[in-house]
């Protein structure tokens, strides 16, 4: 599977609270490697654009902050 994809099915099925112990886990590792940053902040801009959340739109330094809060959680 490619690899955008791979990261996009596994950041959905975190949401929707699908993902096993190991997926969690490959999703981290996307999260820690520099290489999938801007994927990972647009996945998490367009579930905060939803609709559904009733939120503000985050601006690039609020998504660049949520993205590094993000982070330092998985590293626990």
């Amino acid at each position: 599977m490619e690899k955008r994809a791979e990261i996009e099915r596994l950041f959905n099925l975190y949401l929707s609270d699908q993902c096993s112990p190991e997926q969690v886990q490959q999703l981290a590792d996307y999260f820690q490697s520099g290489d999938n940053e801007e994927l990972l902040k647009t996945l998490i801009g367009r579930e905060l654009n939803s609709p559904a959340n009733g939120l503000p739109q985050p601006t690039p330094q609020k998504l660049d902050q949520i993205f590094k809060d993000i982070r330092k959680k998985m590293k626990k």
